[in-house]
């Protein structure tokens, strides 16, 4: 599932003009010069002596667009009075009321709009006056454009997105009230099929949310992927949002096209409130992700999780409340995913003692091998983070130990030809490696692969 936020373009409008405040290019007008250097008395001086207000940069951008941009409403009111023409484009298609909504400036936005500015212009990529007050919250404004005939569900070209969706991806609940109330098109859907509940969701934007669902917004939208809003609340690990969308009869056990459920996203985040909520609406504990064509190398050091359950997703995480709730409400403790990983080997992948122990309590086989041979002891060292610490190697050294102290063999082989030691070694994680060693050793065996430093 993605939706991807619509900041960037706005951002890259904005630095695009502040990265033309630098010194004066050849053929600008003193005008021009004078209002980027916020020099007030010669920009009073120089419209007094009739200089011409429709001034332009080489790129097309007038002194009214520069005024806008740096949100003079002083020199912008006085070039108005000028009869600087409203609606002049930059190269780029920025007019003074595109500029004034990207900022979201009320007051300007409003005053380009009593002098007659277009609000159907776009910019190059179909952004529109309407996106970018939205995208900026500026709701105060968004009534004044749609009853000047902004296009209330025109959608840029590149995601597809509208002003609704504009506004819910950036958590302004009130702008999207205010397109609501204005008529927007609450279920229209983006290129990725994400609608603006979807959006909302993301932002976990409880007002938006709820002003979406009263509008009719469907509670079981499917993005491209399969994902329904459940899912997307699940994902992010919005609790407040997902209980909101259950509440409006959002399909709570939807499994995504790679068969992820909410359960299994929640589960997999540590979402203790989403969990619980979930299995009181009747989720299955033990619903397995997509099964695998590939499952990769037997050299890959992470090998795709396949037919997955939301316990050894959550035992992945280190996620105890979860494992707890999971089994509390009936998780079979002795499923595996496709590959053949267990319970125990889920948890030590953690690198985390205490989802270990607990793990242990439920599945204590620590001589099962998967299918291409790998136990928990490789598991201990082939963490699911690359974030290590002298904290994280201190952890896996305890949850080395006491898989060692329960009869873990320290020096498996898998089918690839990896030990516990060789993987610890590589990546490094030396103080692992060394236990491993010390442990092999103090069982009277030779390792099959020294580590480094000792070959």
């Amino acid at each position: 599932m993605s939706g991807k936020r619509p900041t960037a373009s706005l951002i890259l409008l904005l630095i695009g003009w502040a990265g033309l405040l630098g010194a004066a290019s050849p053929g600008e007008s003193a005008l021009v010069e004078a209002i980027r250097n916020r020099d007030y008395r010669s920009v009073e001086t120089l419209i007094a002596e009739g200089a011409n207000p429709d001034a332009a940069q080489p790129d097309g951008a007038t002194a009214l667009a520069w005024a806008v941009h740096l949100q003079d409403a002083r020199t912008a009111d006085l070039l108005l009075a000028a009869e600087a023409d409203v609606n002049t484009a930059s190269a780029s298609g920025d007019t003074p009321l595109l500029l004034a909504c990207a900022n979201g400036d009320d007051r300007l936005i409003h005053r380009l709009l009593d002098a007659g500015a277009d609000v159907k212009a776009t910019r190059w990529n179909g952004e529109t006056a309407l996106m970018l007050a939205a995208g900026a919250g500026a709701a105060g404004a968004i009534e004044a454009l749609a009853r000047a005939g902004a296009p209330l569900d025109a959608a840029e070209r590149g995601r597809g997105q509208t002003a609704l969706m504009w506004a819910a991806a950036e958590g302004h609940s009130d702008a999207v009230e205010a397109l609501i109330r204005a008529g927007a098109d609450v279920s229209a859907v983006s290129k990725t099929g994400f609608t603006a509940l979807g959006f909302a969701i993301t932002k976990n934007d409880l007002p938006a949310i709820r002003a979406l669902l009263a509008a009719g917004a469907n509670p079981n939208a499917a993005a491209k992927d399969g994902s329904l809003p459940a899912n997307i609340a699940a994902a992010f690990g919005r609790s407040e949002a997902l209980e909101l969308i259950v509440g409006a009869g959002g399909e709570a056990s939807n499994p995504d096209e790679d068969g992820r459920t909410p359960l299994y996203s929640a589960a997999k985040s540590g979402a203790t409130k989403s969990v619980a909520l979930l299995l009181g609406s009747g989720a299955d504990p033990d619903a397995r992700t997509a099964r695998l064509d590939d499952l990769g190398s037997n050299r890959a050091l992470r090998r795709p999780d396949g037919e997955e359950t939301p316990l050894l997703a959550a035992a992945v995480g280190g996620h105890i409340e979860v494992m707890r709730q999971l089994i509390d409400a009936g998780a079979d403790t002795e499923i595996r995913t496709q590959d053949g990983r267990t319970l125990l080997m889920q948890a030590a992948r953690s690198g985390k003692l205490k989802a270990v122990e607990f793990a242990h309590k439920y599945d204590s086989d620590v001589t099962a091998r998967t299918s291409i041979g790998r136990t928990v002891m490789h598991s201990s060292v082939i963490l699911w983070s690359n974030r290590h610490t002298e904290e994280t190697e201190t952890e896996v050294c305890r949850v080395i130990q006491f898989l060692a102290d329960r009869g873990a063999d320290p020096d498996p082989i898998d089918e690839g030809g990896r030990t516990a030691i060789s993987i610890a070694d590589v990546w490094p994680m030396e103080s692992a490696s060394d236990l491993l060693y010390q442990l092999t050793a103090a069982a009277g065996r030779e390792p099959k692969i020294l580590p480094t430093n000792m070959r």
